[in-house]
Formats: C-alpha cells, structure tokens, sequence
C-alpha cells in the first residue's frame, strides 16, 4: 500500500519504523536490565514506552512476509538470529548464575521473543489460503495440512514459555488479515477506514492479553503514517539491524551483571 504524500513529510518507510522500534526496545531493555539501579518509577516509563516496540516489529514481521521474495531465507535469517541471541544469552546466564548470583534480571528464564516471530511467520504462511501449501496437492489435503500446523504451533506455545506467548501470533494474524483485505480495496478512504479497524483490534488483543500494552495507542498514529515504502531518503544497513538484537541483549546483559553482580 503506497500513500500520497507531500514534499514536505513522505510518511515513514518501513526502516523508519524499525529505527523507532530499535529504539523504544533498547529503552525498554535498559530498565529490565538495569532495575536495580533505578527508580521504580523511571523503571515504569521505561517499560511502557518500550511496550511502543513490539507491535511495530509485529507489523514489520507481516510486511516482511507480504513483500519478501524468498519466505524461506526469511524465516532462516530471523531463526538463526534467535538461536544466536539465545545462545549468548545461555552463556552470559550460566557466568550470571557461577560467577555473579547476586544479579537476577527478568529474561533468563524465557525464549526470546525471535522464535515467536518464526513461529507466527509458519501460522500466517497457514492462514494465507490464497497460497497452497503443497502444490501437487487438493485444497482439502492442503486445509488439513494449514490445520495441523496451527495445532501443533498452538501446542508448542502452550508448553514453552517464549516471550510475550500468544501476543506475538494473535498480534501478527490480525495485521496480516487486515494488511490483506488492504491490497484488494481500490481507494485509499477504504483502506484508511480498515487501518483503523486493524489498530482498534490490535488494542482490544493488548487488552486481552494484560500486557502493559495500553500504550500500543502511540503505534497508531505512527502506522497510519506508514507509506508503503521500504525506504524513504535515509537508508540503513540490513545486516547493522538484525546484529542490533543480540548485540545490545549481550551488551546490557554483561554491564548489568558486572556492575550489579
């Protein structure tokens, strides 16, 4: 979906949102790290402007899917990031627990919230039933099939404790559906009036969920302002943003443990 817009403002690119993103979850990590060494107060606001986050990078995650070329080598690239960034985060947990029991932070125990996106990226690949699964196969085989993946990814959510659980997938369904519905409307009054029941739905799952996600209303105005485009007149390294994840984990990680440890 392209907008229209003026000279003055082109509207934010997709790297755009994902620099606010970068930002708002560094804010965010800071204080879970660091929480001992701050206010309970700055830790709240820390946390809530962090919670701006993760429904852009939702919503980044479903254009990645509409516009990627190779799904494939896009849920590679973000599973292999998550199994680097769990890693290290094993790692800086096993010196955490020997070394420096002192320091206790709040994201040792669970998934981090990379394999939720890999996870949400195989639901939305089973909702997209313009797409057959298996060529070679009928529709009914090829629905049975969409079924049991969302069975069995349902099952894993249930019995492993990744970050934000059933947020991320429900979160990502709901942009996806909508994003979908946008492509096939011809003006852009209709596709405004459908953003605004995406981020409507989008704030009654925040709810649902309990999530400190209340805040999410500040993603709204900044999504509307989504042009379409992969880039406006700033560009920025691909590979500079997806080492950004577990460099800055690794790095908060380390200082915090030292420094409090």
């Amino acid at each position: 979906m392209e907008k229209v817009r003026s000279n003055f403002f082109e509207g934010i690119s997709i790297n755009m949102l994902k620099v606010i993103g970068m930002i708002t979850m560094f804010i965010d990590h800071v204080a879970v790290y660091f929480s001992y060494k701050i206010t309970p107060e700055v830790y709240l606001i820390c946390r809530l402007i962090g919670r701006i986050s993760m429904p852009l990078f939702v919503f980044i995650l479903v254009q990645g899917y509409m516009h990627t070329r190779n799904l494939k080598k896009y849920m590679i690239r973000i599973g292999v990031l998550a199994i680097i960034t769990q890693v290290l985060s094993l790692i800086l947990g096993y010196i955490n627990k020997i070394y420096y029991p002192n320091y206790v932070n709040e994201l040792g125990h669970l998934f981090n919230i990379l394999f939720s996106f890999v996870l949400s990226l195989i639901l939305i690949r089973a909702f997209d039933i313009e797409k057959k699964y298996i060529n070679k196969f009928n529709r009914y085989i090829n629905f049975i099939l969409r079924l049991f993946i969302v069975i069995c990814v349902v099952i894993i959510y249930c019995y492993i404790n990744v970050d934000y659980s059933f947020t991320i997938p429900v979160m990502a369904i709901n942009f996806f559906l909508f994003e979908k519905i946008k492509t096939k409307l011809k003006t852009e009054e209709m596709k405004t009036v459908f953003t605004g029941f995406e981020m409507i739905i989008m704030l009654i799952i925040a709810i649902v969920f309990n999530r400190m996600e209340m805040l999410v209303v500040v993603d709204v105005p900044i999504l509307f302002l989504y042009n379409g485009k992969k880039k406006n007149k700033f560009d920025f390294n691909r590979l500079a943003m997806y080492a950004f994840f577990p460099l800055h984990h690794f790095v908060l990680y380390l200082i915090a443990m030292l420094i409090g440890g």
